[in-house]
């Protein structure tokens, strides 16, 4: 059954974008115009530090991509913050990149967006839309279980209606384990794609 959407609701939950420690771009691969995305799973502690980063290349210069981690761990990124301003790990999954726009590979790489995560069937969309996409900020806890969400702006810079939140699909999360290996809370951002429920047509064929 398709989900019956209500008004937004607000929140001061905030997930690690490691988008900004990805803007410093290797000076050789600058000079060489080499472009480059990879798909990444990141962890970083309640300081802002990286714990765990793993990234597999997608497309474009393979070292450069290789080297995405390193750069990461270099930088330190904004922690993670629970809605009573508490800092905690965050959890980061997605296709990041580096790209030189008006080079070949370069635009098409600057051009890549990341999947979503979960593909949701609702009864309707404001202003008529038949899809929308966005993102939830999720605080998890220690057993995985989501215990707040917020709605946020997507690609498409659309707020997310906050029924979407009620979703059962979304809890519980993965557990993710801090750098001593032991299970911890933490606030990850999932994509998500509204799709409305469209009825099939009951209009009779014209007959001659």
């Amino acid at each position: 059954m398709p989900l019956v959407l209500a008004a937004a609701a607000t929140s001061t939950l905030s997930a690690v974008d490691i988008s900004t420690a990805m803007q410093h771009y290797p000076s050789w691969a600058l000079l060489d115009e080499r472009s480059a995305a990879a798909l990444m799973d990141v962890m970083t502690n309640p300081s802002g530090v990286t714990t765990y980063c793993k990234v597999i290349p997608l497309v474009g210069d393979e070292k450069l991509a290789t080297e995405f981690c390193t750069l990461l761990k270099r930088a330190k990124v904004k922690p993670a913050h629970l809605a009573n301003g508490e800092a905690v790990h965050g959890w980061t999954h997605g296709i990041y990149k580096m790209c030189i726009p008006d080079t070949t590979i370069g635009d098409q790489i600057c051009a890549l967006h990341s999947a979503p995560d979960y593909t949701l069937t609702v009864n309707f969309l404001p202003e008529g839309a038949t899809g929308q996409v966005g993102k939830l900020i999720l605080a998890v806890d220690a057993n995985g279980v989501v215990t707040d969400c917020q709605p946020t702006m997507g690609v498409d810079k659309t707020l997310l209606p906050a029924a979407v939140c009620k979703w059962p699909a979304l809890s519980p999360q993965p557990v993710r384990q801090n750098a001593a290996g032991l299970p911890v809370p933490y606030v990850t951002a999932v994509r998500i794609e509204l799709v409305v429920f469209l009825l099939p047509s009951t209009s009779t064929p014209a007959t001659h």
